[in-house]
């Protein structure tokens, strides 16, 4: 299948027939490394999501196959490889987040990632999509997220308020209530398909009200 095909079958929220293609069929695989540079934002996250699924699919007979994915978007992340890192920070995310039992271990590879205005806004959302499943692996990095609310840059700030909400950090429910006027409206993807322009402060209030429900 082509670009536009698997293009298509994501806007068209068909992510499992993507993944079963993916699997049955590596040129899929290959087409959605191409599409985590889509000019798209929300194509771009859709094959992020994408790729986590198929990783975990391919982990069930052959794990290896799936380090060596991750070794070479690590490769795209590296300054010597020359390439745009764009999308890679987050498609590791996502095969962590899909099987942190086997690939937890690259979570601390990607923290340096944190420091980059570009990559932060994936590295947050690694931390909102892995802690879903594993807490214990994301809340460390509760600090971490608290500063970045401070951030300059409204899209860490909204990633960073919504992750907090993921994680349910009560510790988070003052800096939280400061962010309730912000009024930067930031597109955060929050997995499943499901991909929002708010306010920050609109994604502040329902982190805090997540974290109310305990």
């Amino acid at each position: 299948m082509n670009r536009e095909g698997v293009k298509k079958l994501l806007l068209d929220r068909e992510r499992d027939e993507v993944v079963r293609l993916a699997l049955l069929d590596r040129r899929v695989l290959r087409v959605l490394l191409g599409l985590l540079y889509d000019a798209d934002d929300y194509v771009h996250w859709l094959a992020i999501d994408a790729l986590g699924h198929a990783g975990a699919g391919l982990a069930a007979d052959n794990p290896e196959k799936v380090r060596d994915l991750v070794r070479r978007l690590l490769w795209a992340l590296n300054d010597e490889s020359g390439g745009n890192p764009w999308g890679a920070t987050g498609a590791i995310g996502a095969v962590i987040a899909a099987r942190p039992d086997l690939f937890s271990g690259y979570l601390s590879m990607i923290v340096p990632l944190a420091d980059d205005v570009s990559t932060c806004p994936e590295f947050i959302w690694t931390l909102g999509a892995v802690g879903r499943i594993r807490p214990d692996l994301a809340s460390e990095y509760t600090p971490f997220l608290l500063a970045a609310l401070g951030s300059g840059r409204a899209a860490i700030r909204g990633y960073a308020a919504w992750c907090l909400g993921v994680l349910r950090a009560g510790e988070a429910a003052a800096a939280l209530t400061a962010c309730l006027g912000d009024a930067a409206e930031v597109a955060v993807y929050e997995g499943d398909g499901v991909y929002r322009r708010r306010p920050v402060g609109a994604i502040a209030a329902a982190s805090l009200a997540r974290i109310g429900e305990g």
